[in-house]
């Protein structure tokens, strides 16, 4: 009935109850009409758990509010009553203004029916009463609830600019909250900046809660709301963390009211299932506790007059009202009318214009049809999407949206993951939902990753408006691109068109977008017909103005003008470039001629389809009601295949099958009669039947990293993997660089990629992760699962193969042995080596005979050293060699390797003079940041003004590609000087980024021994790298020992103890407690590194007996790739029995016994003992050679076989090394020559 109709009832009935009860008596009627006012009898207005509901969870609080203000001294036993059967159920009561929480006093049963009664004896402040009790019933499950309740949409949004002063604070939750938990303690609003609190009332219905202030809000003035962890849901369980969002006022009140854009049943529709709730949305967020039974009812039409009693459950822009169907369900075959009156107000304290009514007539039976989803964006395997996306879904009915809820770790009904590249992880907390009718859309609390892979899921559980829920989860996937999307959208379609005549007066208007559009946005408010009263549907790209009463239909041969406004945003809030209106003129008379499908792809008929096929589109005859093409409902695709409908758009709709065809099947895609065009004139049934051809290849690939792993140093320039595909070819692999796609790798089964080089090489110490995804050619796909997570650490691959290559000194030059793979170095002896520098410089140049081995360890001052580094920036490791009095530097050749002989050399630099031990320590980093290696060079008996007193040079690369160009040490960029006489400072030397962990400090430090400073106690120097370099002046840190003749700073080392991605230092004193030998380990404090201090360390190991110099070669390096270094340190034991043998101790650094304290040096996890006399440990190194992802240990034997000289390689693994002598090493490579006292003691 409508309302014109319903009016000329009413006065009619009121002048006859006038005459037969007089004008002063207030007739039936009458009092109807009054209860359907603002006047209505104190009741309840919303109840938890709901009437007849089942599945509730044992630990439930039953919670009720109230129309009216409550008096709270009437809430007891009696008036609020909880029993199971005839037994009370004791508990505890809170109450707030408008609201009673019934708390058990235990869980109660499960799988048991509880009754709830309400007694006239509740009052409200008033003194008016209950008119009759109140009861109804729930069913527990047997569950308890655990789960916490998260914020699921704010208004103002987060970070809104130009809200209203007058505006109210709301916040939605994933579920039915304690209102007594949400007060003015745990919500509050306060101005940001200076903090200034800002009182206000604190109302709580349901799912949301309203902070309204007393007064308007600072213009112009950003304002931050909290709400605490002290908020819970009706278990208990408190919100998981602190919430909290801010938004900034604009210059004045908002002035606009709000208005209904939106109603189901829709105004006039019969057949309605009798169990059906009964829903509006609104322009804007609407104040929840203004929605009431007094504003939001529900009324039988026809006499005998009811007034429906209800619960309202308000969200964001919508209210569901559902009626209790104990007290009064609704009757079959009957008119309701829904009324929404000017009491309902938004969040700036604004009422509708004029009091919403609509009716609707029940049909025979009720609504079990569960809602289905009939629109997705991004749409099924979509790509290159903004990562600012919003995900929209639409429905194919209106949903309850309290049961559309999102939160942190994946929970909810609509959740998003990123299934990758890894790691796979649910968005995270805070995003939210809007909901509005039919359409949904979750807006992540953060930009989506770039060019990755994410699952977007509505689970089982979402309901209707008639409680009907889903029972099974739909899932889609879609790829994001490398941007965001911050294209406006445009309109690409009207109907009727600009200028149209003669359109049907009973035409609704339609106008399609560019894309998806934000359906909150385009309300009765955003898109108008003229001063035509209507309703606004959305569906993912479409919006359609429908004309409802008193003007259902258009005026004949009259011209309307739609407009669209400037409000209407996309799916991530990019506003439509302006406000667009157009003109239009009706005809004489209705539009009655049905649509029909004018053409479909696949066409009717046709096979050999792709199963593949991702879109079967129809073509109407004119402008289709996109709101009636539904999937399932209206456009079906058989053999028992889902999907929805993705595009809708004027004359042409789209359904994308949800999973992939089957081969060899015929399908017939049918649209039924319940799809409308846009006068409402259905169409006659469709179908059209395709058949798709055999089936393509299903087997995903494979594809793996090989030689790095998580807790990996990354040695070379170059990434390297493998890839299979059992059901055809790779076509590429793609190779994911921190989160984000970096470039296709060259190669597919054995694939490699080169990692960043010259200006954007990775800094000193810098995490990042890695990951690989290989596509073949049926365009399937597969990815290496969680991404790796590497340090960068100094290039050691010389020919660019992706694994570490050996380089070792001799008396006649430089032997370069290239990795063999997976089996790492396999040349056993010196004359197979891969390539050979061969000395023929008299004087100045490599040594060509005589002794080689550290300064201080074998007594000779001539001296060889040996370090690697990416010095030209090309992604492949050069060569520095320290000689006689000159340090030589070698480039690679790039994928050949070391191809150059001594004279092709890339550069020469030439010491002070004879003596200086100038290159008798090397090291590489990158000091001062810009992506090059630079070189440190020790010469520690130069004379600083004083003999012995040692200095060290750093050499920066040109960062152009051309390497050092300097041939001087007066072309050094930094000379540092040792302090005094004989401190032999630069006798080692060192780098790590010891003061940055490679994010926020890239540059290397410079660490510095001088082991014989002030008589022999020896000191340790620290010099943070920086733009320009270090400061030769003064070093940042100091470490000094305080007795004579224990040569602390004997050798020293760099790693990471702590997994604190800061560099530590190991320090050796071999002399210490009488020749015994001590090592020392400081740790990083992190951005200040390690403070100047004493020898006394994190952790110390002592050397055991008299004369073993423990300390007299270090390393530190993760052997098990658990994120920390584990500790190699040599003594070898320098007098007595032993001479010259050679003790090794390995100290693995697990998490849970760090390396600290006093350590014994027999405590050694692998304890190793050379030959008699073989030197064995006098040189350490370390690197991953067979790519596996553990570094191996090198350990020179210079002395082995009659002093042929020997050099032992120990693979390693997630529990250390593999082998645990010398005889059972991995791999053992020997010299060629006997006598030679060199081979095994200088290498890298």
């Amino acid at each position: 009935m409508k309302r014109f109709t319903k009016t000329i009832l009413i006065l009619f009935l009121l002048a006859v109850s006038n005459c037969v009860n007089g004008n002063n008596s207030k007739s039936p009627l009458l009092a109807f009409i009054g209860g359907r006012s603002a006047d209505v009898s104190f009741g309840a207005s919303q109840i938890t758990p709901g009437a007849d509901v089942t599945g509730v969870p044992a630990n439930t609080s039953i919670q009720v509010g109230f129309n009216r203000e409550l008096d709270s001294s009437t809430i007891s036993a009696t008036s609020f009553r909880v029993t199971q059967g005839t037994t009370p159920i004791a508990g505890t009561f809170q109450t707030t203004a408008k609201g009673a929480v019934f708390k058990p006093s235990s869980a109660l049963a499960f799988n048991t029916v509880y009754t709830v009664t309400l007694t006239k004896d509740l009052k409200a402040n008033d003194g008016s009463a209950f008119e009759a009790d109140f009861t109804w019933n729930f069913t527990t499950a047997s569950i308890l609830d655990a789960v916490a309740p998260t914020v699921s949409l704010v208004t103002p949004a987060n970070t809104l600019a130009g809200a209203g002063i007058n505006t109210s604070v709301n916040a939605v939750f994933s579920e039915v909250m304690n209102c007594a938990t949400l007060t003015n303690v745990t919500f509050t609003l306060e101005q940001t900046a200076p903090v200034v609190a800002v009182a206000g009332n604190v109302n709580c219905a349901g799912t949301a809660v309203t902070l309204t202030p007393p007064a308007n809000l600072t213009p112009l003035t950003n304002y931050t709301a909290k709400i605490t962890t002290g908020a819970k849901d009706l278990a208990g369980n408190a919100l998981g963390t602190n919430y909290a969002w801010s938004f900034t006022t604009g210059a004045a009140a908002d002035a606009t009211p709000p208005t209904v854009s939106f109603v189901t049943p829709a105004d006039g529709a019969g057949g309605i299932g009798v169990n059906t709730s009964v829903a509006v949305a609104f322009s804007e967020t609407m104040n929840c506790s203004t929605l009431t039974a007094g504003t939001f009812t529900v009324n039988k039409t026809a006499f005998p007059f009811t007034s429906i009693n209800g619960s309202i459950n308000c969200t964001g822009a919508t209210a569901t009202f559902t009626p209790n169907t104990l007290l009064t369900p609704l009757l079959p075959g009957t008119n309701y009318t829904v009324t929404v009156t000017t009491g309902a107000k938004d969040l700036a304290g604004l009422a509708i214009g004029a009091n919403y009514d609509w009716d609707f007539t029940t049909g025979a039976i009720v609504d079990s049809t569960p809602p289905a989803v009939s629109f997705i964006s991004p749409s099924i395997g979509e790509a290159a999407v903004g990562i600012n996306a919003k995900i929209t879904v639409a429905f194919n009915e209106t949903v309850d949206c309290a049961t559309l809820t999102t939160g942190a770790g994946g929970i909810g009904t609509f959740t998003l993951v990123k299934t990758g590249p890894p790691p796979t992880a649910p968005i995270p907390g805070g995003s939210v939902i809007n909901c509005t009718g039919t359409t949904a859309a979750l807006s992540p609390s953060a930009t989506l990753a770039p060019m990755a892979n994410y699952t977007a899921t509505i689970k089982a559980g979402v309901k209707d408006i008639a409680g009907n829920p889903t029972t099974t989860d739909y899932a889609w996937n879609f790829t994001t691109g490398a941007a965001i999307d911050a294209t406006p959208p445009t309109i690409s379609f009207r109907s009727p068109a600009i200028g149209a005549a003669g359109v049907g007066t009973n035409s609704s208007v339609v106008v399609a977008f560019s894309e998806t559009i934000d359906c909150s946005t385009i309300t009765t408010g955003t898109f108008t017909l003229g001063g035509i009263t209507g309703t606004v549907s959305c569906t993912g790209s479409t919006a359609t103005f429908t004309p409802t009463a008193p003007t259902a239909t258009l005026a004949p041969t009259t011209t309307y003008t739609a407009t669209i406004s400037g409000a209407v945003t996309d799916s991530v809030g990019n506003a439509i470039a302006a406000a667009t209106s157009w003109t239009f003129t009706t005809g004489a008379g209705l539009d009655t001629t049905p649509p029909a499908v004018s053409f479909a792809s696949p066409a009717n008929g046709a096979t050999g389809v792709g199963t593949n096929t991702t879109a079967i589109t129809v073509a109407f005859s004119e402008t289709m009601d996109c709101a009636t093409l539904t999937a399932p409902g209206t456009f079906t695709l058989d053999n028992g295949m889902g999907g929805a409908v993705t595009s809708c758009s004027g004359a042409i709709a789209t359904f994308t099958p949800a999973t992939t065809l089957t081969a060899g099947t015929t399908y017939t895609a049918t649209i039924s009669t319940a799809a409308k065009d846009a006068a409402g004139n259905a169409i006659a049934a469709s179908t059209t039947s395709f058949t798709t051809g055999p089936a393509p290849d299903a087997t995903p690939p494979t594809v793996a990293i090989q030689n790095l792993r998580t807790n990996s140093i990354v040695e070379s320039g170059f990434v390297i993997g493998t890839a299979a595909d059992p059901g055809g070819s790779v076509a590429k692999v793609e190779v994911w660089l921190d989160g984000a796609y970096y470039a296709d790798a060259t190669g597919t089964t054995n694939w490699k990629l080169q990692l960043p080089t010259g200006l954007n090489t990775w800094k000193p110490g810098s995490q990042h992760t890695i990951s690989a995804k290989a596509i073949d050619s049926a365009n399937l796909s597969a990815t290496t699962g969680i991404p790796i997570t590497v340090k960068k650490g100094t290039n050691k691959d010389i020919n660019g193969d992706g694994y570490v290559d050996l380089a070792m000194g001799g008396g006649v030059g430089v032997a370069i042995f290239y990795s063999a793979g997976t089996a790492g170095i396999t040349t056993t002896n010196l004359g197979a080596a891969n390539h050979f520098i061969i000395s023929s410089v008299a004087g100045g140049g490599l040594p060509s005979s005589g002794g080689i081995g550290k300064f201080l360890g074998g007594g000779s001052q001539t001296t060889q050293t040996i370090t690697m580094g990416d010095i030209n920036g090309d992604g492949y490791s050069d060569l520095a060699v320290g000689g006689l009095n000159a340090v030589y530097i070698f480039h690679s050749a790039g994928n050949q390797g070391m191809t150059i002989s001594l004279s092709a050399l890339a550069s020469r630099i030439i010491g002070d003079a004879a003596g200086t031990s100038f290159g008798n320590s090397l090291a590489t980093g990158d000091i001062n940041g810009d992506g090059y290696a630079d070189l440190v060079v020790g010469a520690p008996t130069a004379n600083a003004g004083a003999a012995n007193q040692g200095k060290v040079y750093i050499f920066h690369s040109d960062n152009t590609g051309a390497g050092i160009n300097a041939t001087t040490t007066a072309a050094a960029s930094t000379t540092i000087n040792g302090e005094a006489l004989n401190n032999l400072f630069g006798a080692s030397v060192a780098t790590g980024n010891i003061n940055g962990d490679g994010a926020v400090d890239i540059y290397d430090d410079v660490v510095i021994a001088a082991p014989f400073y002030n008589t022999g106690k020896g000191r340790v120097y620290i010099y943070h790298g920086a733009n320009g370099g270090v400061n030769p002046v003064a070093a940042n840190a100091t470490r000094t020992h305080a007795t004579a003749n224990e040569y602390f700073g004997y050798s020293i080392a760099t790693g990471y103890l702590n997994s604190d991605n800061f560099a530590d230092i190991v320090v050796g004193a071999a002399g210490a407690n009488g020749n015994k030998g001590k090592i020392f380990t400081f740790n990083s404090a992190g951005a200040g590194g390690i403070a100047t201090g004493t020898s006394a360390g994190i952790a110390t190991v002592d050397g055991l007996t008299a004369s073993d110099g423990l300390g007299s070669y270090l390393a530190l390096r993760d052997l098990d790739s658990d994120g920390r270094s584990d500790v190699i340190a040599v003594a070898m034991q320098t007098g007595g029995a032993n001479t010259d043998q050679g003790l090794l101790y390995v100290f693995m650094n697990p998490a849970g016994t760090p390396f600290t304290g006093a350590v014994a040096a027999n405590a050694c996890t692998i304890c190793m003992t050379g030959g008699a006399q073989d030197r064995f440990g006098m040189g350490l190194s370390t690197g991953d050679f067979n790519g596996d992802g553990y570094a191996d240990l090198l350990v020179g034997s210079p002395a082995t076989t009659t002093n042929q000289g020997r050099l032992f390689i120990f693979h390693s693994s997630a529990a250390g090394l593999i082998a645990n002598t010398p005889g059972t090493a991995s791999r053992i490579i020997d010299s060629i020559n006997t006598g030679l006292n060199s081979f095994g003691s200088v290498f890298y």
